[in-house]
């Protein structure tokens, strides 16, 4: 597209051929009016910053320089929300699946209806697996479990938007089936069972320490009594 520009605008006569009627350096020029003319003054300015001032009235130029910048920033822009779903756990939503699905389908129709393919954000699935899986409803973690296993192995094919999806549906049958059932985590289970067992030892490691300061103390008063007399 630079080359085309070149060619146009480096020409001997290219500051005439911009002013006949039909010729390509003036179509060039008019398509590059129009365009600038659909800008505003700020998007105006960061195009021509982009462009050689010499070609800065070429139309064809000037569009592809528009649909770079379109392009660059949608990159950032889809890479910003898979970002920002790779850095938010089921943790952080207090181990709620359905607000954190929500979150979740909110965040993927924002970069799936950019017109990118579902399968363009397949690297999410693994995050998105394990964030399901640390749930605390046990028959919801089984069916995240089998579906893991499935994926892994060929079995199922899946994107992040059907994974989200499925998710979504088995919370509403297990809901709607009365097996919606919060479960504890036994490792939290084993950490209590840790923390009352270390309470109840300090207790009587401090009991223990207690007595021998008393009987300490009621030796250190008989030896100063017999020293007295």
């Amino acid at each position: 597209m630079l080359d085309r520009a070149k060619q146009l605008w480096d020409a001997p006569d290219s500051s005439t051929e911009r002013h006949v009627c039909g010729s390509p350096t003036s179509n060039a020029r008019l398509f590059g009016t129009f365009l600038l003319n659909s800008l505003t003054p700020e998007f105006a300015s960061i195009v021509f910053s982009r462009i050689d001032a010499t070609y800065c009235s070429d139309g064809p130029l000037i569009l592809f320089t528009l649909c770079q910048h379109i392009h660059r920033n949608h990159l950032a822009f889809v890479e910003s929300i898979k970002t920002k779903i790779r850095a938010t756990t089921l943790l952080e939503y207090n181990n709620d699946v359905p607000k954190y699905i929500r979150f979740l389908t909110d965040r993927l129709k924002l970069i799936s209806s950019t017109g990118s393919c579902n399968s363009d954000h397949n690297d999410l699935i693994p995050h998105i697996l394990l964030q399901l899986r640390g749930t605390t409803i046990s028959m919801f973690q089984q069916s995240v479990l089998k579906w893991q296993r499935d994926y892994y192995e060929q079995k199922m094919t899946l994107t992040s938007t059907s994974l989200v999806q499925k998710a979504d549906q088995e919370v509403q049958i297990l809901q709607h089936a009365g097996q919606w059932v919060e479960t504890i985590d036994p490792s939290v289970t084993a950490m209590q069972a840790m923390l009352s067992d270390t309470k109840l030892k300090s207790g009587e490691l401090f009991q223990s320490l207690v007595a021998n300061l008393s009987q300490h103390s009621q030796r250190s008063r008989d030896f100063q009594r017999s020293s007295r007399s």
